[in-house]
C-alpha cells in the first residue's frame, strides 16, 4: 500500500473522465475504461527492503499496485518500474543523483527493462 500522500496524489491526478470512465450504465462497480493515451508509464520508487526479500516475503506488491491497480485501469498497458534500494543505509548524496541518470538512460534506450532494483551506495560499503 502506498503512503497516504501518494494515494491522495493518485486520486487527484488520475480523475474519473480524465484517466478513466465507467461503462454506460455502470455505477462504479464494474471495470473502468481507460482514457489515457500514453503508450507506457515509468515509475521510480525507493524501498528499505532488499529486492530478494521483497519478492520472496511480500511478492513485490508495488509491481502489482502500479501495473494492475493504477495504470492498467487507465489504459496504460506498458509499465516500467525502477526501484532504488536500500535507502535507509545509503549515503545521503548517492540516491538523488542516481534517479535522473537512470531516467535518462531509460529514455535513451527503449530496450531497457526496468524491473531490476538499483542498489544505492551504502554507508556500510565504504
Amino acid at each position: 500500500m502506498p503512503p497516504a500522500i501518494l494515494k491522495g496524489w493518485i486520486d487527484r491526478v488520475l480523475r474519473p473522465e480524465v484517466a478513466y470512465r465507467s461503462s454506460k450504465g455502470d455505477q462504479g462497480e464494474g471495470v473502468p475504461v481507460g482514457l489515457l493515451k500514453a503508450k507506457a508509464a515509468i515509475v521510480f520508487n525507493t524501498t528499505n527492503t532488499p529486492d530478494e526479500r521483497e519478492r520472496k516475503i511480500f511478492g513485490d506488491p508495488l509491481e502489482a499496485l502500479w501495473k494492475k491497480c493504477v495504470f492498467d485501469l487507465c489504459g496504460v498497458r506498458k509499465v516500467h518500474r525502477r526501484t532504488f534500494a536500500v535507502v535507509v543505509t545509503s549515503i545521503p548524496h548517492s540516491a538523488p543523483r542516481g534517479w535522473p541518470r537512470c531516467a535518462q538512460r531509460w529514455n535513451n534506450s527503449s530496450q531497457t527493462r526496468m524491473t531490476q532494483p538499483t542498489k544505492i551506495q551504502s554507508s556500510k560499503n565504504k
